[in-house]
């Protein structure tokens, strides 16, 4: 892939975020990924914006689910130099927010992949990186499936 094209079309810088999404989860999917990412990063989690641990609690992620009225939680991960923010608000979706910011290099851009496609893997679900709170299917930019990733812009090729 073309770096200079990647940068325009997908990690442009306009003060938005970039969204990136495993639909369909079930609780089997988030423990696996909660597994995988206090394993493969550097983790803080929050919960009502207090840093309470530098692992990902399940037990208090899912309370928050059967209790919506319970403490928020969230996390960040770092991972190289890329730093991505997940809200546990809904149980049947993993969102991960992304600022461009963070992706300045074709190195960043491989990082960011090799994850995403650990975590296809993982869960052998698609992840997709959209445009922040797509509102149509066309605002995907690209696809993770099955150790592959699909550039959905035709322009970026």
């Amino acid at each position: 892939m073309d770096w200079i094209k990647l940068k325009q079309h997908v990690y442009f810088e306009d003060g938005s975020l970039r969204d990136i999404y495993v639909r369909r989860m079930i609780v089997d999917d988030w423990q696996r990924w909660i597994e995988h990412a206090n394993s493969n990063g550097i983790v803080k989690f929050t919960l009502d914006g207090v840093h309470i641990a530098d692992e990902i609690d399940f037990a208090a992620v899912s309370k928050y689910w059967g209790q919506p009225g319970s403490e928020f939680p969230s996390a960040s991960l770092t991972i190289g130099n890329i730093l991505l923010q997940v809200y546990f608000g809904d149980e049947s979706e993993l969102e991960l927010d992304l600022s461009p910011q963070d992706i300045q290099t074709i190195d960043d851009h491989r990082t960011l992949m090799d994850y995403l496609l650990s975590v296809s893997n993982l869960l052998q679900k698609n992840v997709e990186l959209t445009m922040e709170n797509p509102a149509a299917v066309n605002e995907v930019l690209l696809s993770i499936r099955f150790g592959e990733v699909r550039v959905i812009q035709s322009e970026i090729l």
